[in-house]
């Protein structure tokens, strides 16, 4: 199977530029229809319209399902929402139809089915620069604009709650001053099924270390497996609070014992109106790239602004540990790099080189306008040609420096003959 896939992966390779391009387009007109949706009269881009072939699981990380089979899913396994007065989508098998057709206004998803080994749903939404998805974005930054009202207030509130007397109120305050703090997600119980990947509030006693007076070293992984490592100076009363929390447990044992998500977000809805653990990371991304922002300076061009703001940008990500796996040829891409680079760099000290001699040769042009002056009688019978090559045994000079406008075989003859006298 390996074989017959790099067999025709060699084959795409094979083929000319000007032929893939052809197949390209062609490929673009014939799936152009599933690729735009019209909503409330408005044609809306389609994200993501393709469904997976069947396959082996992979999943992120070591995951419990990695290996078993995802079977076809067919147009019986699929529901489809579309406007209550709208034709049905024609069925693009032959012989199939749709599992079930919807008409439900108060969703944005187009499609959806069950994914064969999670049993979750996958669904088919409109682009990221919809109308729906745009406003939602903007309602999102929105509550972290309102929070900047409240945070003082919230932050307060916590910092009393590291000396109660109710643990449950402890393990709470001490959780948030961790999400607001750290940035980190709140973390989902997971089943038996799922990857074993963690958050704020399931944190296990395994998963830090404490380094007296106030630093806490934290490694688990995060969201789709990543990797969180961070060593981190915190607050005296909340490392007190969490060492406390973390005493007399086993290392699988869960630091907040008490304290759920839907708990804590119940909580934070009672501060302000819509509020979740989520909207501190939203709140604090975008507050840390506000100020980097400002602390630049003048970039003069847009490539300085570019590097400028991705270079910012990269900050808050690895405040939000926002990570990805490299590609596979990532290191042959930088390889490629390199060699650029050098070649670059080469060519411009050729470029500085060449400037220098041309630099030398005007100079010299121009001094010898101004003062050489020919001695007739001197040799008056040498040739131009002869007195080129006097010039060069003279000089040394590489012969096409000093006759440059001649005929470099004639001057080899004139060579010749200055060495006879």
């Amino acid at each position: 199977m390996q074989e017959h896939l790099e067999s025709k992966k060699a084959e795409k390779k094979a083929i000319p530029a000007a032929e893939r391009k052809k197949i390209r387009e062609e490929e673009a007109e014939r799936v152009k229809k599933y690729t735009v949706a019209t909503v409330d009269g408005k044609e809306e881009r389609v994200g993501n319209f393709r469904i997976e072939p069947p396959a082996l699981f992979l999943g992120r990380g070591e995951h419990p399902l990695m290996g078993k089979v995802k079977k076809r899913i067919w147009p019986e396994d699929i529901t489809i929402n579309i406007g209550p007065k709208d034709p049905v989508p024609e069925c693009p098998i032959p012989g199939h139809k749709w599992g079930k057709v919807m008409h439900n206004k108060a969703v944005t998803w187009l499609a959806f089915w069950r994914d064969t080994i999670t049993n979750g749903s996958k669904y088919v939404w409109l682009a990221a620069d919809s109308k729906f998805k745009t406003v939602s974005d903007a309602a999102k930054f929105e509550k972290a604009r309102k929070l900047h009202k409240y945070i003082e207030k919230i932050r307060k509130d916590y910092r009393r709650g590291w000396k109660s007397e109710d643990e449950l109120v402890r393990q709470r305050s001490v959780a948030l001053y961790l999400i607001d703090r750290l940035a980190l997600r709140v973390g989902n119980e997971k089943g038996e099924d799922e990857a074993d990947t963690v958050g704020c509030c399931s944190l296990r006693v395994e998963h830090l270390t404490f380094n007296d007076p106030d630093v806490v070293e934290f490694n688990f992984l995060g969201k789709d497996s990543i990797r969180y490592e961070n060593s981190v100076k915190v607050e005296r009363g909340a490392y007190l609070g969490l060492k406390k929390l973390a005493q007399k447990k086993k290392s699988s044992d869960d630091i907040f014992s008490r304290l759920t998500t839907s708990s804590l977000n119940e909580y934070l809805r009672s501060l302000m109106e819509g509020l979740t653990a989520k909207v501190f990371r939203t709140y604090n991304a975008s507050l840390t790239l506000d100020r980097l922002l400002r602390q630049g300076g003048q970039q003069q061009n847009v490539n300085e602004q570019l590097v400028f703001y991705n270079k910012q940008n990269k900050e808050v990500a690895i405040l939000c540990n926002h990570q990805r796996s490299l590609p596979k040829k990532h290191d042959e891409q930088m390889g490629k790099l390199s060699v650029k680079y050098e070649e670059t760099i080469e060519w411009l000290r050729e470029l500085e080189r060449a400037a220098k001699e041309m630099k030398a040769s005007r100079k010299d042009s121009a001094d010898v306008t101004q003062w050489v002056r020919p001695k007739p009688d001197l040799k008056p019978n040498m040739t131009e040609e002869q007195r080129a090559a006097e010039r060069r045994r003279a000089s040394e000079a590489p012969l096409e420096k000093v006759a440059k406008r001649m005929k470099v075989d004639s001057v080899h003859l004139a060579i010749a003959r200055v060495h006879d006298r």
